[in-house]
Parts: C-alpha cells; structure tokens; sequence
C-alpha cells in the first residue's frame, strides 16, 4: 500500500512538521478523506479557525504532493481540494 505524508507550514513556506513516518492508505483518493477527516475532527476538538490563518498542510505521496490545504479556510475546502468561493 502506498505511504502518504502530511507536512504543516506556514505562508513563507516554512515547515514546521514534517512527517517522517506516514499512513497507509489504498489510493490517493483514500488518503485525502483520511487526512481530511482526521483534521477536520482535530478542528473541531481542538483549534479554533482564526489560530491556523496562514498555514496550510500538504499531502505527499512518494515526493509529490497531492493536495494543499489552507487551515486557516479549512471549512471551506473540500476533499477534492477545491475551496469554496466566498
């Protein structure tokens, strides 16, 4: 199964997580529901929307990414990567 990466930064493309380790999931469609569910969870638990404005997580897949996801509008994205228009 491949072995996705989910990398936290901030908008001057400074790294602040890196994943070393990875999930595995069955396809690339997989993993972005995966990845999206789990932080929209953690956001609804955990973090207010105004604390992540500038931050945006990356998913990788063998060194190419996937999705970037702004968490600061992060409601207003979707699975597919798409964002919401205002």
């Amino acid at each position: 199964m491949p072995r996705y990466h989910v990398h936290i930064s901030d908008d001057n493309e400074h790294f602040y997580e890196i994943d070393s380790i990875g999930l595995e999931f069955p396809s690339d469609e997989e993993a972005v529901e995966g990845i999206v569910a789990a932080i929209k969870e953690l956001r609804a638990e955990e973090f207010a929307s105004d604390e992540w404005t500038g931050w945006r997580v990356e998913i990788v897949r063998a060194g190419r990414v996937l999705r970037r996801l702004s968490l600061g509008a992060f409601d207003a994205v979707s699975a597919s990567g798409a964002q919401a228009k205002p």
